[in-house]
């Protein structure tokens, strides 16, 4: 389950939320005025995330219909 901070909780700790993004495996949301802002995630998550992505524009553009007659 995520962790929430507040942005001057971050700010005052990023190194020991960096770390505990690697060692739990798990991600960091940042909140401004109980709002989030931002979230901190391993580098995994975030290369998982780059290819989930990726594969989904190549299925926006392949699922178009073509406009040739």
């Amino acid at each position: 389950m995520p962790r929430t901070v507040s942005v001057s909780e971050a700010r005052n700790q990023f190194n020991a939320l960096l770390d505990w993004v690697v060692e739990q495996g798990d991600e960091v949301v940042i909140e401004s005025r109980g709002k989030p802002k931002a979230a901190i995630q391993s580098y995994a998550t975030y290369q998982r995330y780059i290819a989930l992505r990726e594969q989904a524009d190549i299925h926006q553009y392949s699922d178009k219909p073509s406009n040739k007659r």
